[in-house]
């Protein structure tokens, strides 16, 4: 990332927005499966290559806002020092209770040990294959699994040391003497079932003086000879069952239980980011965990290295509001000895953005200490301007038509969230339902109500959940719209299990801690963690599932949208907007990120389809037609699904090059494979993660190959999509343009100011060609220099490279610098539009922009221009306020005494801002210490 500072400034960037730097998996490609709060990534540098990192954005006035995990860390891989120790010692780790560990499961096996679902079999079959290993490495046992590296616990290890003994020369007393000496050590151990401080830091201390005795005496050249020979007896032979005994004695001894990776959905004992088995949620809400995992950041941060923070997931959090308010207090010497402090500057002295998906009509709590959320909620209003609300009935035909599925999205995502509670967190739902059965059996009201009753009743209350989460606190306080959430899901239960009433009612009351008397603290604690599990079931449900399920309209299928709602009014569009410009002024807002199913470009183009629904209509059929060939009945029905094949095509139109005469060559098929591949298994109807299905992904992959093969399908597929590029190209730069200036932080993802095309992740994580970006921008501010009107109408002509957008990004960037009042705390108006037109103004004192895009251009076109500009508005016109203005993207002077006609203002390109021209200065917004712009830049 240091290589591209300079780009980046000069694109316009102000601040560099990260994936997280800490510690991580090796292979890791994101960096969200953090080892370790107080390390960097080697693969970056470590701290050195951070510091240069951090020096080369200062040295350019470029701030950082960085992604920070405080829900989950990396458990998949050895070097998670809090982990390996809670594996090593089990709940007498001085780190049991950084993590959330049921150590008191029902079932005797897994009681004070923890589930390792990591083996590829059942634990049998991989034992005895010899897969499983005894070895001795960086001076201590452990257990090898192919690349995996675990601990091997103190009570194993005392095992060992009695076959030792016999191993040992028997004329080297003092060997045996040792010997003896560390047996009788680690049997005054504190047990590892003690809980306690005390007896944790006793055994912590005591492991650790006695392994060190141990590694000097089995690094003698005796003691080494002993100590391989002990190896090779405890590990078994492959074809020799019984010699595996004695590995087994001592994986029953461990502090955790190896078992087949399936049986963690149904047996996992510790809370996982989603279903994740390779992630381990943290207990943040623990203060010795919170300053033990926040004392390098804030270190960073006071020493102005970070100027602003995301915080990933924050959903996930057992109390966000107290997290993000000890956040910020721990936060608060940033802005000691500054003068002027006001009110909010104490209660928020650094920037905060949530990661949060916001329900339709749910809002982000107002007493949360943060500038907003990452804006997928204006991601997907911004997003859903484009599509053509008039063929929603048209779609629906096509779709059911097509697909035979004849269900709603509402009717998908009901059904999937009861999929998910039966298939990928049993194990969660278990731990809930048990903690309800205790306090059900403490009343007599409730004691008769059985665990099957409950368990059915819990998942009816979470499938019928009509938001992520509730914010509900420990003291019982919350806000109406949390009140309200739980009683929709309540009585959306009782419809779908009419019989269960009284259970509905007793679960209401806990959840909203409406006990008679004070709410006990498990009553307390089940409210909060039933918050906690909402969210990961309603995420898996959605966007891992119904998306994928539900096709109907594709560039609808995106993280905090709703299919079942076809598009965005501009009405509907400002609503939102002018509500987040007085709410969360400073709200990021997001066209892509590293989660978004598809690029917004992709998304752009796909929507134009909703302006040509029959001729749309018509190309599904031909293009299935096409390749019926390549479509083979198995077992299991034809491959791909009809609902399948209907995501293909749409996927296609979306992903193929704006460049134009395009043939797919093997890294686009891949691509497109790939796809198709995750979109199957997340869609888990004819396969899935956990149960591939190997003849229909095999199919489905043929399939896609042999399409984009078949020079008639391909030809198709030109003809169809090329037509489209303008119109798609059209919708792209009007939504670059509306992000760029809107209010809040600006976010503009990687690559993104070129067309941006990929689906989803990893594709959308492939590497930036930043050479050509920089190729291209030096090439603009050449010509820039000249007659900017001529350069934007060939930008323009000449689409396909994707100049014509790094032009619109850049530009208004500048702007965006330039004028940072009239942008960060400029006033939101909407101006009177048509359907055709999206128009508003920002306003700061003096200054004035006016931004206007064209919208659903292939209608107003009709097909007979590509491009929505000129005369192509015939006679109408727009009121805007008097005044003289440039046009910022042609340099044109425009001057406004009333009316103006849209011919006028889209003579060149189908986007036009404008700004006021005006003597006075720019006036300054002083110190700002809120982020104005970002780049998300990730790895």
């Amino acid at each position: 990332a240091t290589q591209i500072v300079d780009y980046l400034d000069a694109l316009g960037i102000t601040d560099v927005y990260t994936s997280p730097p800490m510690a991580a998996s090796a292979d890791s490609p994101h960096g969200y499966d953090l080892l370790d709060h107080g390390a960097f990534r080697s693969e970056i540098g470590g701290k050195a290559g951070f510091d240069d990192f951090a020096a080369a954005l200062r040295a350019r006035g470029l701030g950082l806002l960085l992604d920070w995990v405080p829900n989950h860390m990396g458990v998949g891989v050895h070097g998670n020092g809090w982990w390996d120790d809670v594996l090593e010692h089990g709940p007498a780790s001085r780190h049991a209770d950084h993590f959330d560990i049921d150590w008191d499961t029902a079932r005797p096996d897994l009681r004070d040990r923890v589930m390792l679902p990591v083996l590829g079999d059942t634990y049998g079959e991989v034992l005895e294959r010899g897969e499983l290993r005894l070895d001795w490495h960086h001076d201590r046992f452990v257990i090898r699994y192919f690349e995996r590296r675990l601990p091997v616990g103190p009570e194993a290890v005392a095992l060992m040391l009695g076959r030792l003994e016999r191993l040992l020369p028997a004329a080297d007393a003092d060997a045996h003497e040792e010997l003896a000496s560390l047996r009788w050590g680690l049997s005054r151990l504190p047990s590892r079932h003690d809980r306690t401080e005390d007896a944790q830091r006793e055994r912590a201390r005591e492991n650790e003086r006695l392994r060190r005795r141990l590694c000097a005496l089995l690094s003698s050249e005796v003691g080494a000879a002993a100590r391989q020979r002990l190896i090779d007896e405890v590990n078994g032979a492959p074809g020799f069952g019984t010699s595996f005994d004695a590995l087994d004695e001592v994986l029953q001894a461990q502090n955790y239980r190896l078992s087949h990776w399936r049986l963690a959905n149904e047996q996992i004992n510790y809370r996982r980011f989603f279903d994740v088995n390779q992630l381990a949620a943290v207990r943040m809400e623990d203060p010795v965990v919170f300053e033990a995992a926040h004392r390098m950041l804030t270190g960073l941060v006071l020493a102005g290295q970070i100027k602003a923070l995301r915080i990933d997931h924050v959903d996930g959090l057992y109390d966000p509001a107290a997290y993000l308010y000890a956040l910020q207090g721990q936060l608060r010497g940033r802005i000691e000895g500054a003068s002027g402090l006001t009110a909010d500057d104490l209660a928020r002295p650094v920037p905060v953005l949530v990661e949060k998906i916001l329900a339709p009509e749910e809002s982000l709590p107002t007493d949360w200490p943060v500038d907003g959320t990452t804006g997928y909620e204006f991601l997907a209003a911004v997003g859903g301007l484009w599509v053509d609300g008039r063929s929603e009935r048209a779609f629906t035909r096509l779709y059911q038509r097509f697909t035979g599925d004849r269900r709603s999205f509402a009717d998908h995502v009901h059904e999937s969230k009861h999929e998910v509670l039966a298939n990928n967190f049993v194990s969660e739902v278990t731990l809930l339902v048990r903690t309800l059965e205790r306090i059900a059996s403490a009343d007599r009201r409730s004691r008769d109500f059985s665990t099957h009753a409950l368990a059915i009743a819990l998942r009816a209350v979470m499938a019928a959940f009509p938001v992520y989460r509730t914010y509900l606190v420990p003291d019982g306080a919350r806000h109406e719209q949390d009140v309200a959430s739980i009683r929709h899901a309540i009585g959306q239960a009782r419809k779908h299990q009419p019989a269960l009433g009284a259970i509905l009612n007793f679960i209401e009351r806990i959840l909203l801690l409406q006990e008679d008397s004070r709410p006990s603290a498990e009553q307390v604690q089940f409210a909060l963690r039933f918050q906690q599990m909402t969210g990961p079931v309603t995420a898996k449900a959605v966007e891992d599932t119904a998306f994928y399920r539900y096709p109907r309209l594709l560039c609808l299928n995106e993280v905090g949208g709703e299919p079942g709602h076809f598009g965005t009014t501009p009405e509907a569009f400002h609503s939102l907007v002018s509500d987040r410009a007085r709410r969360w002024p400073l709200a990021m807002a997001t066209t892509a990120t590293h989660d978004t199913k598809r690029g917004e470009d992709a998304s752009a183009r796909i929507a134009v389809l909703t302006e040509m629904p029959t001729q749309w209509s018509q190309t599904v059929d031909r293009w299935s037609a096409l390749t019926a060939a390549f479509k083979p009945v198995l077992p299991s029905g034809v491959a791909p699904s009809p609902v399948d094949e209907y995501a293909y095509y749409q996927a296609l139109v979306g992903a193929w090059p704006f460049t134009g005469n395009f043939s797919p060559d093997d890294e686009f098929i891949g691509r497109m494979t790939d796809f198709m591949q995750k979109a199957l298994r997340e869609a888990k109807t004819r396969t899935s993660w956990l149960s591939p299905d190997d003849a229909y992904e095999s199919a489905v992959r043929a399939f896609v190959a042999g399409s984009l093969r078949d020079e008639a399908f391909v030809a198709a597929v030109r003809a169809f999509c090329d037509p489209l590029s303008p119109f798609g190209a059209s919708n792209a730069l009007a939504q670059a343009t509306i992000r760029l200036c809107s209010p809040g932080v600006v976010d503009t993802y990687q690559g993104t100011e070129l067309w941006h095309q990929p689906l989803v992740d990893p594709d959308n994580r492939r590497p930036v060609d930043y050479e050509l970006r920089r190729r291209l921008l030096a090439d603009l501010h050449q010509r820039g220099q000249g007659d900017r009107r001529a350069l934007a109408r060939s930008l323009l002509a000449d689409h396909t490279t994707g100049a014509i957008k790094l032009h619109v990004v850049h530009t208004l960037l500048q702007a965006r610098r330039d004028h940072r009042a009239l942008f960060l705390l400029g006033d939101y108006h909407p101006l009177p539009g048509s359907e055709h037109l999206v128009a508003f103004v920002r306003q700061h004192r003096q200054q004035r922009l006016i931004v206007c895009v064209a919208r659903l251009p292939l209608r107003l076109t009709d097909g007979r221009a590509p491009w929505a500009t000129g005369a192509i508005w015939g006679n109408r016109s727009l009121r805007l306020p008097a005044g003289t203005y440039r046009e910022l993207l042609t340099g044109a002077p425009v001057g406004a005494r009333g009316n103006l006609p849209l011919a006028r203002l889209f003579a060149d390109l189908p986007v036009a801002v404008l700004l006021q021209e005006s003597d006075q200065p720019p006036p300054s917004v002083g110190p700002v210490s809120r982020v104005p712009v970002s780049f998300k830049q990730p790895g």
